[in-house]
């Protein structure tokens, strides 16, 4: 009776040990380091090797002490000094020391662009721009959409979700809302822009440089832009001028080093700013 009762003391502490254990790690997930902090989570489940779900998020540093509690519903690594964060099912963004830099209340991870600095956010399927410190430079408001590049200003797209025009870096309504569709200003200088059926190319201070007057219009790439004119497609120069006739039946890739690739009657091939063959081969 004695060695019984040994025996379920024993077990009893081996268990409490255990429990004990569990109880003071940390962590149980852990990804790589970012600027210094690693995203930790306590919690959640492993789906598979390296995919990790549920749980609570925070951060450890290089001394693996936790320096911002992992209390979050998810989070992200550091980028720039901010770390995106989700707790209530909102989003923001914290800094190092765990100051919610871009307040924890919008719908979607915040997106920082680095080139100028520019965090996107999304409130009430609204589009704003923030900067680094939180300060609103678009308020989510009047913006279904806010798309960004490296070059040239930014496509956004009006609250009801039909008309598209652009915004400069610091937020101003630079061409107004009033096309169909449209394309970035991919060199910088034009852009393609759709309205009411028809395209056309304006400059980034949108002056019609061609004419909404096509039934396709799309970039300038080597002076030269597709068109397409009665269902079939040729290329026209910044004066509107037709260079190569519409005779392909589509453009599957714009003039680079000379050379576009057109495709007429199913074979694919390539042609020179003449519109001369260069290459051709069979439609695989």
């Amino acid at each position: 009776m004695k060695n019984l009762f040994l025996s379920c003391m024993l077990l009893l502490s081996v268990f409490l040990l255990i429990c004990l254990v569990a109880g003071c790690q940390k962590y149980d997930y852990k990804k790589k380091y970012y600027e210094g902090l690693a995203l930790v989570g306590k919690g959640g489940n492993y789906v598979t090797e390296k995919k990790y779900i549920g749980g609570k998020y925070g951060f450890v540093d290089e001394n693996d002490n936790i320096v911002i509690p992992i209390e979050y519903d998810s989070a992200m690594g550091f980028k720039s000094g901010l770390a995106c964060v989700k707790t209530g099912g909102k989003w923001g963004m914290i800094d190092k020391s765990g100051k919610a830099v871009v307040p924890i209340k919008y719908d979607k991870y915040p997106r920082l662009y680095y080139d100028d600095n520019v965090i996107e956010v999304e409130y009430h399927q609204r589009a704003g721009l923030l900067d680094l410190s939180g300060k609103e430079i678009v308020p989510p408001l009047k913006y279904s959409l806010i798309l960004r590049f490296i070059i040239g200003p930014s496509i956004v797209k009006d609250s009801l979700g039909n008309k598209y025009g652009f915004i400069d870096n610091q937020g101003k309504e630079i061409i107004p809302l009033i096309y169909d569709n449209v394309s970035p200003f991919l060199d910088g200088k034009y852009a393609s822009v759709g309205l009411q059926g028809k395209w056309g190319i304006i400059d980034t201070l949108g002056k019609k440089v061609i004419p909404c007057m096509y039934e396709f219009c799309g970039d300038f790439r080597e002076g030269l832009a597709p068109v397409k004119v009665n269902d079939k497609f040729g290329f026209i120069d910044i004066n509107n001028k037709m260079v190569i006739k519409p005779e392909f039946d589509n453009v599957l890739q714009n003039f680079t080093n000379d050379t576009a690739k057109v495709i007429l009657g199913g074979i694919q091939f390539n042609i020179n700013k003449a519109g001369k063959t260069v290459t051709s081969k069979k439609k695989k």
